[in-house]
């Protein structure tokens, strides 16, 4: 580009960045990174987050702490990191079972103005969920019911997995009853967990009325 006159600009790189991060070339990534800061012209809060997405789905330790230090480095040049940033990282720490961290991850974000969205709740119940921690997962659901972030059937069919796998089949009725009473329709994915949790306690009946409603 500068060759024939044109200087490359932020958004320039970022979307190069971006391509070079979602083909999972962190190595080019990087150094095209470098080359960006080199030339004095600063990142954006798109460069970071594409950077940190791709080193969350790298799944090696290294670049986990990589993603950490890029969102200190983002903080540190007073760029607000989006709550998709902070979602990148509250996802990818539940998945590794890191629910701790998560839940930091989203304190930090209440505490700078970021306000969590759906997806950054799911997260975080997911992530309870897989650990069985479903007092807690239950508070993430409650704490969204209270904020802008209003849960779908996505949100419930995490809870109701939840319950079905530690048999508290009576928690998750409960809750496939609220989505019907908030008019919302369930999924298959929402029968499919009752059903299955249904017959391993024995409710065989209650089982096969819900096959027929499907």
């Amino acid at each position: 580009m500068s060759e024939r006159g044109f200087e490359p600009t932020a958004v320039s790189y970022s979307t190069i960045i971006d391509s070079f991060c979602k083909d999972g070339m962190i190595d080019k990534s990087t150094k095209l990174f470098n080359e960006m800061m080199s030339r004095g012209i600063p990142p954006d809060v798109v460069t970071y987050s594409s950077l940190i997405q791709a080193s969350c789905n790298s799944c090696q330790w290294i670049e986990w702490i990589e993603a950490a230090r890029l969102l200190k480095e983002m903080v540190g040049r007073n760029i607000k990191p989006s709550v998709y940033t902070f979602t990148i990282l509250v996802d990818t720490l539940c998945k590794e079972g890191m629910v701790s961290e998560a839940k930091g991850v989203v304190e930090t974000m209440i505490e700078r103005g970021v306000e969590p969205n759906i997806c950054t709740y799911n997260a975080l119940m997911d992530g309870y969920c897989l650990r069985r921690e479903m007092n807690e997962a239950k508070k993430v659901f409650d704490t969204m019911v209270l904020s802008t972030a209003v849960p779908d059937v996505y949100s419930y069919n995490i809870l109701i997995n939840g319950y079905y796998k530690i048999k508290r089949i009576d928690k998750a009725m409960n809750l496939f009853h609220d989505i019907h009473s908030k008019n919302m329709f369930p999924d298959t994915v929402t029968y499919s967990s009752l059903i299955s949790g249904l017959c391993q306690v024995g409710r065989l009946i209650d089982a096969q009325e819900l096959l027929s409603e499907m």
